[in-house]
């Protein structure tokens, strides 16, 4: 029988003791580890070349992985926008049918990820990032890791952002990570078990959710500073924790643009958006810059605020009465056909105008011909077609 979730108001959340929902008194904490104390320090030790080689993995595994990720991800975006043109073939009576099309694959495989997460490995729910916390911070999240969880993650974001679901990669990137940091010290090496106790275990994990993070937004120094935000509190982490950290991170993320140019241009070109060497040129702030700033700045600070007032409200209603697994099924089904409907519509509505296709251009983006003549393509419905991530790309890269 399904376990009756009490709602808890998150904005009182912290006030209220003890707590009305009881679902964290299941869990256990790890164990308190003295690592400063002389059974730490005079036991036999691994050789330094074994420690930096697991960190070294641990920046390969996130670096290929993310890769995988994004190339499939966008393999599939792009044969999906081909067929939906090949229905339209430019002609507008074929409108209709192109949004049959397009529509019924994006919402099948947006249902399809669900399944997956919620009657196969929930623990694949969400980014996965504050269960990473939790578990760096003490909490025995142990459940959140395992090849079960790692390959329905990977499946699942795949399928969700080709289905037309508006999820991003970072926590996820930075919760596969974790699991490949974790991963690795099991590898059937017998020096390796020298780490398998929870303050040494917790160091390769952060090192790993860092390195997710980094990869995400090609920023080494700032998954580093994200994994020592959450982990510098506690006992594990040392001075050559960051350093071992921003290694790993730098690491992976050169490994990511070097096997992403590999995939989109057969050779390192050192100028994708995670990993850039080309001279950019910004024009040069005047006064008249001041207040712009200020007007945008606030209205952006007003969007985010009403969106977080607004996602605390329905996510408390979630909580409270989306219990069961079809009903969690259902709301992904009929958030991906509402989403992929705009989608597939808002170019059509605004009479977007149609470009010539360029002689060159970065085979990571599909330019979508939609209703446009042979040999044109509709710049609107190309932004909405592709996935978030190549879109992103792309309006920074400048390709």
């Amino acid at each position: 029988m399904a376990e009756k979730l009490i709602g808890m108001d998150p904005r009182q959340s912290i006030k209220v003791y003890p707590r009305l929902d009881q679902k964290y008194l299941k869990k256990g904490s790890l164990n308190f580890d003295l690592i400063r104390t002389k059974i730490f320090k005079y036991q036999d030790q691994p050789s330094i070349v074994v420690t930096y080689l697991i960190y070294a993995l641990i920046a390969v595994g996130t670096g290929v992985t993310s890769v995988l990720i994004t190339g499939i991800e966008n393999e599939i975006a792009k044969f999906k926008a081909r067929v939906t043109d090949q229905v339209i073939n430019g002609m507008g009576n074929n409108m209709l049918w192109g949004w049959v099309f397009f529509t019924c694959i994006s919402t099948g495989l947006a249902f399809i990820a669900c399944v997956l997460v919620v009657y196969l490995a929930p623990s694949a729910a969400g980014s996965g990032t504050p269960e990473m916390i939790t578990y760096l911070n003490g909490v025995n999240n142990s459940q959140w890791f395992g090849l079960k969880t790692f390959f329905v993650k990977a499946v699942a974001i795949i399928l969700a952002g080709v289905g037309g679901l508006c999820v991003g990669k970072t926590g996820t990137y930075a919760h596969i990570g974790a699991m490949i940091g974790i991963g690795i010290l099991y590898l059937p090496i017998s020096s390796l078990k020298y780490f398998h106790i929870d303050a040494r275990k917790r160091e390769f994990v952060a090192a790993g959710m860092s390195c997710g993070m980094a990869v995400a937004f090609g920023a080494p120094i700032g998954g580093t500073l994200f994994g020592f935000e959450i982990s510098q509190p506690n006992t594990y982490w040392q001075f050559t924790s960051m350093w071992r950290t921003f290694l790993t991170c730098t690491l992976g993320v050169v490994v990511y643009s070097f096997c992403i140019d590999l995939w989109y241009f057969d050779g390192w070109v050192l100028n994708s958006a995670p990993l850039r060497f080309n001279s950019i040129t910004f024009p040069i702030p005047t006064f008249e810059s001041i207040p712009t700033s200020i007007v945008i700045g606030s209205f952006c600070g007003l969007v985010g605020s009403g969106w977080t007032i607004g996602n605390t409200y329905v996510n408390m209603f979630r909580k409270l009465y989306y219990t069961t697994h079809l009903q969690k099924c259902a709301e992904v089904t009929v958030l991906a056909f509402m989403t992929t409907t705009m989608f597939y519509w808002l170019p059509f509505w605004a009479q977007a105008k149609c470009f010539k296709q360029p002689d060159t251009y970065s085979e990571e983006v599909y330019l979508v011909q939609y209703n446009c003549p042979k040999d044109f393509y509709n710049p609107l419905a190309t932004l909405f077609m592709n996935t978030e991530g190549t879109v992103i790309r792309t309006l920074v890269g400048g390709y």
